[in-house]
């Protein structure tokens, strides 16, 4: 067999080029293969579900609502996902957890300014004067044996764990 020389022979260029991607490639082995631990050094995509390779899956959930009063004595159920809606699905949405969360912390540093927008919030959401609100944790032990996993209109435990008066907090 007779080779052409001329198409043979690699430019300074493609050899560096060459070795480049050899370790490159030597690197990202390494990097992948070899690395310790949860591929702390994947640099594309961490789902926590499957990090760890034991997936958690719950067996409660958790979900606080405010029962909310208003001056013709109607009761009104509040979700979080109430509250902030960002689209029309019943999915978590993180900013309304986080505002709830921390309107019911006992001995909050800004507990009472959390109060006040709520109240400020939902009256001007809503339509109508507040005279009270309570907050409530409802828990649900989920079985994964039947669908829905829970029905979320009847909760395991109900405990109340704020009240307030719109009254104290009106400026």
């Amino acid at each position: 067999m007779i080779f052409n020389e001329k198409f043979m022979k690699i430019t300074l260029s493609e050899q560096n080029y060459l070795k480049f991607t050899k370790f490159f490639i030597l690197g990202l082995v390494i990097i992948f293969v070899i690395s310790p631990g949860k591929y702390q050094f994947w640099p594309f995509i961490y789902w926590e579900l499957f990090d760890a390779g034991n997936p958690y899956i719950p067996k409660e959930r958790k979900l606080i609502e405010f029962r909310v009063l208003d001056t013709n004595q109607n009761w009104h159920i509040i979700r979080p996902m109430d509250l902030y809606s960002i689209d029309d699905d019943v999915s978590d949405q993180p900013g309304s957890l986080v505002i709830a969360r921390k309107i019911v912390q006992k001995n909050g540093e800004f507990t009472d300014i959390y109060h006040s927008y709520l109240i400020k919030h939902l009256e001007r959401k809503l339509n109508f004067k507040i005279e009270k609100i309570e907050a409530y944790r409802s828990t649900w032990k989920l079985d994964y044996n039947q669908y829905p996993p829970l029905d979320i209109n009847q909760p395991d435990k109900m405990e109340k764990i704020d009240s307030f008066q719109a009254s104290d907090y009106i400026n």
